[in-house]
């Protein structure tokens, strides 16, 4: 009984956090550090140890630039504007 209401408080904590929008940090594509973004991404995965853990990074990087992408999408244009 000890053991269950301090489990059942970190479950009923942890869900509101559980529930947030998955947020990126990471560089867009129209940025000038979208370079640095791209070379580190490629050191990352030729350092990797083994086949199984660069195919891992790669997909991770994968995963991010198509949230980087979407959240372009996203941002209006301000030259599309009609003024």
């Amino acid at each position: 009984m000890k053991l269950i209401i301090p489990l059942f408080l970190i479950v009923l904590i942890s869900l509101p956090v559980m529930a947030l929008p998955e947020v990126t940090n990471s560089v867009s594509p129209n940025s000038f550090l979208w370079a640095f973004d791209i070379v580190f991404e490629r050191l990352e995965i030729n350092l990797a140890q083994n086949p199984d853990a660069k195919a891992t990074i790669a997909i991770n990087h994968i995963l991010e630039r198509k949230l980087e992408l979407e959240e372009l999408v996203t941002i209006p244009n301000v030259n599309e504007t009609n003024y």
